[in-house]
């Protein structure tokens, strides 16, 4: 692409001027230039969704240690009164 933006620089100045030359390159690169931003853009957006996801993810998962935790303990607390009630029966 540089080379062909080299070689015909002076005629596209010559032609449409400064200006001119500059879109008419612009326009040219617009097929090699929209796929690539295209790419980064969805790029962007899957990183940011994965990020999403992956603290949703640590979230329930901390959230489900905690419930655990918390049902382990009622668990200990029903079983301890379990033992206590067995043995005030017995005596």
């Amino acid at each position: 692409m540089t080379q062909i933006a080299t070689h015909f620089w002076p005629w596209l100045v010559q032609m449409f001027g400064n200006t001119g030359a500059v879109f008419i390159l612009m326009a040219a690169m617009i097929p090699v230039i929209s796929p690539v931003l295209t790419l980064v853009y969805v790029w962007r957006i899957n990183d940011k969704l994965n990020r999403m996801a992956f603290s949703l993810t640590e979230f329930n998962a901390i959230q489900s240690r905690q419930q655990q935790v918390e049902r382990l303990q009622r668990d200990r607390e029903n079983h301890d009164r379990k033992k206590t009630r067995r043995r005030r029966k017995a005596s």
